[in-house]
């Protein structure tokens, strides 16, 4: 339980010798003190603790009173106080209580104000709110996260026989949530809960395929609409440089250059704001296959939406299924461009920009000084039919 008192510290004398009256907070086996701005001339006017000896102590009295019953209210107002330490505490009085304080649910909803976040993004996040409020309970403010709090919901999602990587996800969800109520000033923790912890991690996946896979998924024969249009798109994304799938419903497929801004890299990172080249006389041919009058990928909103559920959910691993591929995503495209591209000689930087990734801390001085050109994301993307005696592919791709 809580306590409050009045006291003076003798050891923190000012330099003339005079005190400052702090109040001394009591919890959990600690104390701490908050400094108050009365000032007494001598710790003989304080005694029992009462303000003595002084013309104006009945008023400075009153005034020490009512703000040691203030910060009583700001304890009596804030839940799972006995989850907190001494320093939360403190901090949450100095902060000036409740509207300071923010419960998960508050902050995913405050999160979202300062941070661009997609649907499909703020449906997992809602899914990783509901799970923690399952286990810490409704109305948990974020102040009362602990280090043994954080390893006893870590301990529960184990429990429960989840993947390592479901449980990092979560944690680091709870972990993003904390960051942003620091970061805005709702808490001003001393001890970081989340440090010297571990995030579990799963496997990583080896998606990308060898260049006779990839061959195979080309040349995949079917008579069904649905997992035809599955195979060619994710064959467009390999020929236009592993693209994703929310940058290629929007890309104009007729035309005969390629310019489009990734969506998933961060702007301010960003030396190349457009991915430019040529497009692909088997990607133009391929794509006119499902294209619209506007040229863009042919597809009802619904389909836009949730493009992945239906086409690569589903389609895909069916066709990785019948060609002996045991995890076939649309994500393998990407990967498999790179790894073939790099495979064959193409100069790192090049790769990056045919990606549309953002700048790395490694490249940071030499993007500064060069730049990758169309002509040259060109170049990456034909290299390989030019390269058909290469001792890395034996045979030509296309």
């Amino acid at each position: 339980m809580a306590t409050l008192k009045p006291v003076i510290v003798p050891a923190k004398a000012l330099s003339d010798g005079r005190h400052k009256i702090r109040v001394a907070l009591s919890h959990n086996g600690e104390t701490r003190y908050i400094v108050t701005d009365i000032v007494l001339e001598s710790p003989r006017q304080f005694s029992g603790g009462q303000i003595t000896r002084r013309p104006d102590s009945v008023i400075l009295n009153t005034k020490l009173r009512r703000l040691v019953m203030s910060y009583q209210q700001i304890i009596d107002e804030t839940p799972y106080v006995d989850g907190l330490g001494c320093t939360q505490l403190v901090e949450i009085i100095k902060n000036g209580g409740a509207h300071k304080r923010m419960t998960l649910e508050e902050l995913l909803e405050d999160y979202q104000v300062f941070n661009d976040i997609k649907p499909r993004t703020l449906e997992t996040y809602q899914a990783h709110l509901r799970a923690a409020v399952g286990f810490l309970g409704s109305g948990y403010v974020i102040d009362c996260l602990s280090r043994p709090s954080v390893i006893a919901y870590d301990r529960h999602l184990r429990s429960k026989r989840l993947k390592p990587a479901t449980v990092g996800m979560r944690l680091m969800f709870l972990r993003t949530l904390y960051n942003h109520a620091v970061k805005c000033g709702y808490l001003s923790p001393r001890v970081d809960p989340f440090g010297n912890y571990t995030f579990p991690r799963g496997e990583i996946s080896q998606t990308w395929l060898t260049v006779e896979q990839v061959r195979a998924i080309r040349d995949y024969d079917t008579k069904v609409n649905g997992i035809a249009r599955a195979r060619d798109i994710f064959m467009l994304s390999y020929y236009l440089g592993g693209i994703n799938m929310t940058d290629l419903m929007d890309l104009d497929l007729t035309a005969s250059v390629v310019r489009y801004e990734r969506k998933k890299t961060d702007r301010r990172a960003k030396v190349n704001k457009f991915v430019e080249f040529t497009m692909p006389d088997v990607a133009r041919e391929l794509a006119a296959r499902w294209v619209d009058d506007s040229g863009r990928l042919m597809m009802t909103k619904n389909q836009r939406a949730k493009a992945a559920d239906g086409l690569f959910r589903y389609r895909l691993p069916q066709i990785g299924k019948d060609l002996g591929i045991p995890r076939l995503v649309f994500y393998s495209a990407r990967k498999s461009f790179a790894q073939h591209a790099f495979d064959l000689g193409v100069g790192e930087s090049v790769i990056e920009y045919v990606l549309g990734h953002s700048l790395g801390k490694s490249g940071s001085s030499l993007f500064h000084y060069i730049s990758v050109t169309p002509a040259m994301a060109t170049e990456a993307l034909e290299i390989q039919e030019r390269s058909a005696k290469s001792v890395v592919l034996n045979s030509p791709l296309f």
